[in-house]
């Protein structure tokens, strides 16, 4: 048994994802009070945004965590999906308490604005989700969406730490798997920027998957995606921990490895428990032999 001590929510959702939909599509006049939004503040196109209100407008989860906010352009978009069911609720965590655009300003400020005071969202700034999930979020989780530095292993961290607390049939929502691509066709950008962290969470999991049903002609491939749990995803769940063998894309603060460390141990078997502290060690090996490279 690879997960221990759990309790998830043991019900079947009637609605199961399906590959060939168009969620993009689905209840697309539920958008139109965003538009200024999406095209100013938000840091997804509109197909993107639609996409993440399509799927939340279709299978209605009660209980939403988002990772990753900056401006709160997505944030806005949740909360504009669930409004017409007080009962939903969106908890959204960032690292950082102030935006990593502009330090003058706080982290999800424009859907401070747009939701003051909004009974149904709670936005944790300044901690990681390993850190506060168990005491401050719980379980439950029906969808969660998935948007933060997009260097490994940023997200497949996240998804770990959050992976014991969702519902059996969540929804978990990647932005960005093609960012590898934008980055480095981008004029201004003139090193390539391994942002590959949530392809390669995406390609390890094993669970029901789709896509956008659109992209831009220069890349060929959507670049946000949705998979659904099912049991495959909790007996293969050991891909995903294997994925942390990759070489990591950044130095993963201390606080982090250390909240996760204590999460997975509590919540996953000691093999997996292991295998986390194993590429722990090896990035931290292959960090330190990088840097005295770059030092010769």
């Amino acid at each position: 048994m690879f997960l221990k001590g759990l309790n998830f929510l043991r019900k079947t959702r009637r609605r199961q994802l399906d590959k060939f939909a168009r969620y993009e599509d689905y209840d697309i006049g539920h958008m139109a009070n965003l538009l200024d939004i999406i095209k100013h503040i938000s840091e997804m196109t509109y197909e993107e945004s639609c996409f993440i209100n399509g799927i939340i407008r279709y299978f209605k989860p009660q209980k939403l965590l988002e990772i990753g906010v900056s401006q709160g352009g997505s944030s806005c978009v949740i909360l504009n999906a669930i409004k017409d069911r007080p009962k939903a609720k969106c908890h959204s965590v960032d690292w950082s308490d102030d935006l990593y655009t502009d330090r003058t300003r706080k982290t999800g400020w424009k859907a401070k604005e747009m939701f003051p005071d909004n009974p149904q969202w709670y936005l944790h700034t300044g901690v990681d989700i390993a850190e506060i999930i168990e005491d401050n979020i719980g379980g439950s989780i029906e969808l969660l969406l998935l948007d933060t530095v997009h260097l490994h292993p940023a997200e497949t961290l996240g998804f770990l730490s959050v992976f014991p607390y969702l519902t059996n049939d969540a929804i978990v929502i990647l932005h960005d798997v093609n960012l590898a691509f934008f980055w480095i066709d981008w004029e201004l950008i003139r090193e390539e920027i391994p942002a590959y962290a949530t392809t390669i969470l995406l390609n390890s999991i094993v669970a029901d998957k789709t896509t956008l049903n659109s992209f831009y002609e220069d890349f060929k491939h959507p670049n946000i995606a949705a998979f659904q749990i099912n049991a495959d995803t909790r007996r293969y769940i050991s891909d995903v921990f294997r994925s942390l063998f990759m070489p990591w894309g950044m130095k993963v603060h201390e606080r982090i490895i250390s909240a996760t460390e204590k999460l997975i141990k509590d919540k996953y078997s000691a093999d997996l428990f292991e295998l986390y502290e194993r590429s722990v060690q090896q990035n931290r090996r292959h960090q330190e032999n990088r840097e005295r490279i770059k030092k010769c």
